[in-house]
């Protein structure tokens, strides 16, 4: 029973913050880039960033594809799977306003005080209902692999149910004991009292990290935002509209972005960013003479370090109502050249005849019941354990 309300904990820590991709900060508003478009075109993205931004309720279903082989000098040879999560979620107006305020380092600065992670996070458990489905396929090698670290078999195949409804989680089963093998044959759903619960784990863990340690999470973090990528991309990123299509016989705008990698690593904007990253990262400042080398080089051999990567990105904007109905993005980048030309200086093994080097990571987002779930409900014939029982018995097990 310890080990199951360990797993109840962590799991129900990591649900709140999924639920809230969806009302996460835009700055002074959705950034949106256009490019060439024309007016009319950038008009139906901004208004449609604008409405995706401002929804307190919708569904999704969100895959995420990946495939890695051919890596020399690593302990597989190809690992691979794909993850499909399907949610809906309701989000209380004024916190959704109060987290598209947040900035990165906003957060960064609740993961390093106790007292306003708490708050935070009680915030969201008050403020967010959400009901989501995760499916796990793993191809054997992987699973393998991740066994051998665990200790005991991963599955190919996993599955996790769960449901935050009033303040209340509550998790299945069955999912669980097909994963871990000692909850043996333990069924149906059980939830409990989330407040409690994470007020008596948040004070327990121990958040005394420097700015040092949180600096790479929140540089990630600050990268990833709209903000920053069209910061460091947006000269060398184009965008076009498409012919139309329809979704589920709904018209759609089609809009495909791509980026001129090429071309950035070859600019001045990337000489400036690798400063910046250096910087960034507490090491010494890079120097004149190492950024010059990198400045005479990179022309000659950027192109070739990007050769076969496809990269870019594909929106749906209904034409009738919208909203953003589907996103796609793609990153395939077949590395066999690169790694041919780098065996021979010797940096890397030589790649048997005919091998593959390859990375690829693909997503899609389909949205849907915009501001119109409706009512996410406890799953019924639940067990329910009171959170003071869960509470004592995670104290019992210190």
């Amino acid at each position: 029973m310890r080990t199951l309300m360990s797993l109840l904990l962590a799991l129900f820590i990591l649900a709140v913050p999924t639920a809230t991709v969806f009302a996460q900060d835009m700055g002074d508003g959705p950034v949106v880039f256009c490019g060439d478009l024309s007016e009319e075109d950038c008009s139906l993205l901004e208004e449609s960033a604008t409405m995706m931004a401002d929804l307190t309720e919708g569904s999704y279903v969100s895959t995420i594809e990946f495939d890695i082989s051919g890596i020399p000098e690593v302990p597989f040879d190809e690992i691979a799977g794909d993850i499909t999560e399907s949610g809906s979620y309701i989000v209380d107006e004024a916190l959704q306003k109060e987290l598209k305020s947040m900035k990165p380092e906003d957060y960064m600065a609740a993961m390093a005080d106790k007292e306003a992670l708490q708050e935070m996070v009680m915030a969201m458990v008050d403020g967010i209902d959400t009901a989501q489905d995760i499916e796990i396929n793993l191809n054997e090698e992987l699973s393998g692999l991740l066994s051998d670290e665990i200790g005991y078999p991963i599955p190919e195949s996993m599955r996790l149910r769960f449901v935050i409804t009033d303040g209340e989680g509550y998790i299945n089963l069955d999912d669980l004991s097909a994963i871990v093998p000692e909850m043996g044959e333990m069924s149906g759903w059980i939830g409990t009292e989330l407040g409690p619960v994470l007020e008596y784990a948040l004070s327990q863990m121990n958040l005394e990290a420097s700015a040092a340690d949180l600096a790479p999470m929140g540089q990630v973090m600050a990268m990833s935002s709209p903000e920053a990528q069209m910061e460091i991309f947006g000269d060398y990123m184009g965008i076009d509209r498409l012919a139309d299509d329809a979704i589920d016989g709904e018209d759609v705008a089609v809009f495909v972005t791509t980026i001129d990698f090429a071309g950035f690593l070859t600019s001045p904007e990337f000489m400036q960013f690798v400063v910046d990253q250096v910087e960034a990262s507490g090491e010494a400042s890079i120097s004149e003479s190492d950024l010059a080398q990198i400045q005479m080089f990179m022309p000659m051999i950027g192109p070739m370090l990007v050769s076969g990567l496809n990269a870019g990105s594909v929106q749906y904007v209904s034409l009738d109502s919208g909203y953003t109905l589907d996103k796609e993005s793609t990153f395939e980048w077949d590395l066999s050249s690169l790694m041919s030309m780098l065996s021979m200086t010797g940096a890397v093994p030589a790649p048997p005849a005919g091998a593959t080097t390859f990375i690829g990571f693909n997503t899609s987002t389909a949205y849907s019941d915009f501001n119109d779930v409706g009512e996410i409900s406890a799953p019924e014939n639940a067990m329910f354990v009171p959170g003071e029982t869960v509470v004592g018995m995670m104290e019992s097990a210190q």
